[in-house]
């Protein structure tokens, strides 16, 4: 069953999966062969992504060490850019750790198993969405920076559910 803009992974009936995703239903078929990337052009922009996150999570980290050595900075706007770089490194530590994962480990074994590949999607929409939240200035920071990205994440989680069952 192929419906447009679905990648999919042909499983065999003994239970061995192509090694290949098929990707066909996802690209335009007027596009020009010239537009699509190489694989030379993909690993430089991959190790230019990896520097770039390693790069954010350590000034993320000096900042934090800043943040919490001094206590003589301490006020509620610190407190929020504590927060937010706080949001940035976890951020950071997910991404470098899921395409290590993904990339630098053979992981065919377990791909039925969506919820490797969900979690670490829901923990950086979770990061981003907090970053976003402590942002705005409001009497209880702390609850509208974690708990209602989390309350959002719920629902996305919840309303995907299913999805994410079906593919398992």
């Amino acid at each position: 069953m192929l419906s447009f803009g679905k990648a999919f992974r042909y499983c065999h009936p003994d239970g061995t999966w192509d090694t290949v995703g098929n990707y066909s239903a996802c690209v335009d078929n007027s596009v020009d062969e010239t537009d699509i990337i190489s694989p030379m052009h993909a690993e430089i922009m991959y190790w230019i992504y990896v520097v770039g996150y390693i790069l954010s999570l350590i000034f993320c980290t000096i900042a934090l060490l800043i943040f919490i050595h001094y206590k003589s900075l301490s006020c509620l706007r610190n407190r929020i850019h504590t927060n937010i770089v706080a949001c940035f490194a976890v951020h950071n530590v997910t991404w470098l750790l899921y395409a290590l994962l993904t990339i630098h480990f053979d992981i065919r074994g377990i791909e039925e198993i969506m919820l490797i590949c969900s979690i670490p999607m829901l923990i950086l929409k979770y990061c981003i969405c907090a970053a976003f939240f402590w942002m705005i200035r409001f009497w209880m920071c702390s609850t509208i920076g974690w708990g209602i990205p989390a309350i959002l994440l719920f629902i996305n989680a919840t309303m995907n559910l299913k999805e994410v069952i079906s593919h398992s």
